[in-house]
C-alpha cells in the first residue's frame, strides 16, 4: 500500500491517468483512492503490482509529499473489533445512519491492529 498526505487532485488524477495507460501494455491490480487530501494506492502482492507502487512512490517522493509504503497481511475475522462486527451486521441488513457512519470513522483502527498484533503474537 502507497499513502501520499497532501496531494493534490491533479496528482490524484495523474495517477489514474498512469495506472489506465498501464493497463494497455502491463496490467496492474491497483485500487486508487482519495480521502480529504491524501491517496491510497492497494494493490495486490505480486512483483509488477508492487513494482507500480514503487514507481507512484518515487514520483510522489521526488515532487515533495510526504509518503509511505505498508504492508498488508490477511486476518481472519477474530482480528475484526466486536464494535466493526456489530456495525457491518447492521449495515447489511438495514444500512448505517450517518452518526454510524461517522462514529467508525472516528475509531483508531492502527492502535488496534498492533495491540492485537502484539497480543497475538507476543503472547505474555
Amino acid at each position: 500500500m502507497l499513502w501520499i498526505a497532501g496531494a493534490p487532485r491533479s496528482l490524484y488524477v495523474g495517477i489514474v491517468e498512469k495506472l489506465r495507460r498501464s493497463a494497455r501494455r502491463h496490467p496492474v491490480f491497483v485500487d486508487v483512492i482519495k480521502r480529504g487530501d491524501t491517496i491510497y494506492v492497494l494493490g495486490l502482492d505480486d512483483g509488477l503490482t508492487l513494482a507500480f507502487i514503487y514507481k507512484l512512490y518515487l514520483m510522489a517522493r521526488e515532487g515533495g509529499f510526504q509518503t509511505a509504503l505498508a504492508r498488508l497481511k490477511y486476518i481472519d475475522d477474530s482480528w475484526i473489533p466486536e464494535e466493526v462486527k456489530r456495525a457491518a451486521e447492521k449495515w447489511l441488513r438495514q444500512g448505517l445512519s450517518s452518526e454510524e457512519a461517522q462514529a467508525l470513522r472516528r475509531l483508531d483502527m492502527l492502535n488496534w491492529w498492533v495491540k492485537v498484533s502484539l497480543e497475538r503474537e507476543c503472547p505474555q
